[in-house]
């Protein structure tokens, strides 16, 4: 049987993206309550995710503890600070705040470029 291909092998990233405004606004934002650093490892993780999970309807994850946890995992940083990059981000408008309200959806209209 030939090889099957089920996600993507790689996704570019804008060469700026850890200075982008974005960045910029959700390190600034947990800095100030969660001094430390480290913050952006699990919304890069989180945006990875969202490209492995691709469906025919787009880009996106389904916010629940299963991804807090294999987030967590994979990052070595706590849940608790998971959670409050992913609830930081959509508070700031970086991931769509509709869907993780009313579906608990992480997406983004820049993932789904």
């Amino acid at each position: 049987m030939g090889y099957r291909k089920t996600s993507l092998h790689y996704i570019q990233v804008p060469s700026d993206f850890i200075q982008s405004r974005e960045s910029r606004r959700l390190t600034r934002a947990l800095e100030a309550k969660h001094p430390g650093g480290g913050y952006l490892a699990p919304y890069i993780m989180l945006c990875l995710q969202m490209y492995i999970a691709r469906t025919a309807e787009g880009y996106y994850t389904k916010y629940d503890d299963d991804l807090i946890i294999d987030l967590a995992d994979e990052t070595g940083i706590d849940e608790k600070l998971i959670d409050k990059t992913i609830t930081t981000a959509v508070g700031l408008n970086i991931l769509d705040s509709g869907l993780f309200t009313q579906e608990s959806i992480i997406t983004s209209e820049l993932i789904q470029e």
